[in-house]
């Protein structure tokens, strides 16, 4: 019997994997990955870049679930960046956001992965989970390559986003076998679509905005950033963290988002000529004098409070995050199954979800701690 089997080879699995091997060298851990490659994911992070922290370093960019809080309490962020320091792995800092200091997230998947291996970890690719059972003091794996004994558990198989990245959600299945609560899953940071027709013009054009949510006309959220509008929504990052706050906090399709395209700016005199003077182009132009007119209000005002309905999300193929998973009830604060002793959790798969901008990358590193520090204390 093997000490620790990780069922997961994505970002928190692979922490999970070096930070137990840091501790106790002398345990015995594989990493068990249904996909042929280790962090297939994690490569396509950050544009590519992998934005593995942010030191906006607080609960407020995450539900605001108690798991959160309490691991925040317990590392601070300069002992986040101490881990990759020990690691041997530098960080740049571009405006509050950390990268690899190379900025090229396959190169840094490949350096954990090298990393693993040096430490003994062994790291089965190809192999899927199918379930796990009690057996003496451990677990046995039941995988497609036939059943393994391991001591302890740690399941870090992600949520459903981007399931051809690896994330299909499956595990959820075994875990409410297993008779596990799992909350609903949706898809978060992901493009909006909206119930109002879009001009096949405007596919494609992008402009900074601040963005505003209201339901009932109550402002519940803003946040400025780029737009891109779709031929059928809106998509861009800010418009990927509107869509995790309107499905976290249950907001129907009578949530409105408005557009300012020119916050705390009169652009009047841009908007009186010819639209050739513009400060717009022509398709952008083209929807504000549309929605001046159906709204019955001057371009200049029109251009502060273009308007648009939700309808859905563009769906988990579309989104970075999954909204859900196993709830908080579930598991201790050290993240251990209160239903089946030596069973850990870390990452996606559990009920906790950041904004863009490396926060659930963060939170996959948080948990590896935490996992870590119980099975090696």
């Amino acid at each position: 019997m093997r000490d620790i089997a990780i069922i997961g080879g994505g970002a928190s699995g692979i922490y999970a994997a070096l930070l137990i091997a840091d501790r106790n060298p002398n345990l015995k851990i594989t990493i068990f990955e249904k996909e042929q490659k280790l962090g297939k994911k994690l490569c396509a992070t950050g544009n590519g870049h992998c934005n593995l922290l942010n030191k906006d370093y607080s609960p407020a960019n995450f539900n605001h679930t108690l798991l959160v809080e309490n691991a925040m309490s317990r590392f601070s962020f300069d002992d986040l960046l101490n881990v990759f320091s020990s690691w041997g792995i530098p960080l740049i800092d571009r405006d509050g956001l950390f990268y690899p200091a190379n900025y090229h997230a396959p190169s840094f998947a490949n350096y954990l992965s090298a990393l693993l291996e040096k430490r003994g970890v062994e790291v089965r690719l190809g192999v899927s989970v199918k379930d796990y059972s009690r057996s003496g003091d451990g677990y046995l794996l039941k995988t497609n390559e036939g059943e393994f004994s391991f001591g302890k558990l740690i399941i870090a198989t992600g949520g459903k986003s981007t399931p051809k990245l690896g994330s299909d959600g499956s595990m959820f299945d075994v875990l409410r076998r297993h008779g596990y609560e799992i909350s609903e899953l949706q898809s978060g940071l992901a493009p909006i679509r909206v119930k109002e027709k879009l001009p096949k013009a405007l596919d494609g054009e992008r402009h900074a905005a601040k963005v505003r949510v209201f339901v009932n006309n109550i402002c519940y959220y803003e946040e400025a950033g780029e737009i891109l509008f779709k031929k059928d929504g809106l998509s861009g990052i800010v418009m990927f963290n509107v869509n995790s706050f309107i499905l976290r906090n249950g907001f129907g399709e009578e949530t409105k988002i408005r557009l300012d395209l020119f916050p705390g700016e009169d652009v009047s005199a841009y908007l009186r000529g010819d639209k050739e003077q513009c400060l717009l182009t022509e398709p952008l132009y083209e929807e504000v004098a549309a929605q001046a007119k159906k709204n019955g209000v001057p371009m200049d005002i029109a251009v502060h409070e273009l308007e648009y309905t939700f309808k859905a999300s563009y769906g988990f193929e579309n989104s970075q995050v999954t909204i859900g998973g196993l709830i908080d009830s579930e598991v201790s604060m050290n993240l251990e199954s209160k239903r089946e002793p030596h069973v850990f959790f870390t990452g996606e798969c559990l009920n906790v979800d950041g904004f863009c901008g490396g926060f659930n990358l963060t939170w996959a590193l948080l948990s590896a701690l935490l996992v870590a520090e119980q099975i090696t204390r």
